[in-house]
């Protein structure tokens, strides 16, 4: 995935297991090289049997027009202006057969670009200068940005991530936990970010044509475009420019992934326009600014002002050691410096207090994989976990835990209240509730204590020694 050849965790593993000739567990260098050795001749026989599938007259060669479903076939993820775009680089006329020997040359041009568009990349690197380190007329290659600033950036990208799937990605990209990432780093970002919505388009097109019919009807794709969040809950027709591509009151996969990626790129536009807000979230910023505009004069003046601090930041509107830090955010916020928040103005202050929450996040969680000493493999294995568990959402409950746990922690009265005690002790502020912190650091005193043999129940030695100082 990372370099990305597209292949499955099975295919992984038997590959590790014929080049790990020592045996050791680990893969060195030389043993690496051997691995992608192997996973290129694995890649270019099967590239070489869909040409014999695809081609006619088993020719081995395909037209341009049929790459983009081979690509697909393969496991790429890639959509139809990459795709042209690719292959004009490399000089394919529209009626010119691609051989092997031309597949293979797209598909290095086509990972290098990390399958982007050339718009696309250069919005990756208009955002990645702005917060880079370094002069701007330093080596882009050299130059990173802070893993912290990946919000911002993404939404000068056109794309906004639930906090626990940033981290995710992220943890998948900067393998060197060194939480920085270089501009090549960053498209490979990016396109993880893509891959996920074209999984996930793809899975909702197999729940509602499970026979595989290659189509889906009128009401099926209208279910279909409100599960990807195309279209909003209440609507009970398609909208005219969906319904122009219905064939006889069908919809073809390719119509409705077309459809998908329209309003995907006019989401993403809306996006940058907003600062990262979608349409429903403007709508409902709207009214928290209506709010506050008691007097309906189209801002919030000194007086509203008050409730508006007391409500949006309640820990430093009473903390004389934060009143200079919330000083500088009304500062930079009052960009007319009247005293007053217009709306844009306020939707500035509302990014700000987001930006400021995943920080303090994004903070504790390092602290808190520094303290319990977990390795990136198991702080990644255990967010799969977390989020398997909790369906995505950033807290996890006490009942979600201990139903989790009870497969290797036999859950009777004892070892339910020892948890739930633990549990409570861990808890910031009585929340009742863990964030994915908090999370491992219960996981790291239960191992550490082997609490109910559960190590042995796993199957593994989790108590390793600590650095010596």
């Amino acid at each position: 995935m990372y370099v990305g050849i597209p292949t499955t965790i099975s295919d992984c593993q038997m590959v590790a297991e014929i080049v790990d000739l020592d045996d050791s567990g680990y893969v060195d260098f030389q043993e690496f090289l051997m691995c992608m050795r192997l996973f290129r001749d694995r890649e270019l026989a099967e590239l070489k049997n869909k040409l014999q599938a695809l081609g006619a007259d088993d020719s081995e060669s395909i037209l341009p027009c049929e790459m983009l479903n081979l690509l697909h076939s393969t496991g790429y993820v890639a959509d139809q202006e990459v795709v042209n775009e690719v292959l004009q680089e490399i000089g394919i006329e529209a009626e010119e057969q691609i051989g092997l020997g031309s597949l293979w040359k797209f598909l290095v041009i086509f990972r290098q670009r990390e399958g982007l568009t050339r718009a696309e990349t250069m919005r990756v690197r208009k955002a990645f200068k702005k917060y880079a380190s370094g002069d701007e007329g330093d080596d882009e290659l050299i130059r990173e940005v802070q893993t912290d600033d990946i919000p911002k950036l993404l939404r000068l990208v056109g794309y906004t991530l639930a906090l626990e799937d940033q981290k995710q990605l992220v943890a998948q990209v900067d393998i060197d936990r060194s939480a920085s990432l270089n501009i090549l780093e960053l498209k490979k970002l990016v396109r993880f970010v893509r891959e996920r919505r074209t999984r996930d388009l793809q899975a909702t097109i197999n729940k509602y044509d499970r026979s595989d019919t290659g189509v889906l009807s009128e009401r099926e794709a209208l279910k279909a475009l409100k599960d990807l969040g195309c279209l909003r809950e209440e609507l009970s027709v398609l909208p005219p420019e969906v319904l122009e591509d219905l064939q006889e009151g069908f919809l073809s996969h390719a119509a409705f992934t077309r459809s998908v990626q329209e309003y995907d790129e006019l989401r993403r536009r809306q996006l940058i326009d907003s600062g990262g807000y979608t349409m429903e979230q403007m709508e409902q910023l709207r009214r928290q600014f209506s709010y506050y505009d008691w007097d309906d004069s189209g801002d919030v003046s000194k007086k509203e002002l008050v409730q508006l601090i007391v409500d949006v930041f309640p820990d430093m509107a009473f903390d004389p050691d934060k009143r200079p830090l919330l000083l500088q955010i009304m500062r930079e916020t009052d960009s007319d410096s009247n005293g007053k928040l217009d709306f844009s103005e306020f939707l500035q202050l509302m990014r700000t207090v987001e930006d400021l929450e995943q920080l303090t996040q994004l903070q504790k969680e390092r602290s808190v994989i520094d303290e319990t000493r977990f390795t990136s493999n198991e702080v990644s294995e255990f967010r799969n976990i977390f989020l398997a568990v909790t369906k995505g959402e950033p807290r996890m409950n006490l009942a979600d835990f201990k139903e989790m746990m009870s497969p290797v922690c036999p859950m009777g009265d004892k070892n339910s209240h020892a948890i739930s005690a633990m549990w409570m002790e861990i808890c910031d502020s009585g929340s009742k509730m863990f964030d994915f912190p908090d999370f491992l650091l219960i996981m790291r005193r239960l191992l550490d204590m082997n609490f109910a043999n559960m190590n042995q129940r796993l199957g593994r030695v989790s108590q390793r020694k600590t650095h010596q100082f």
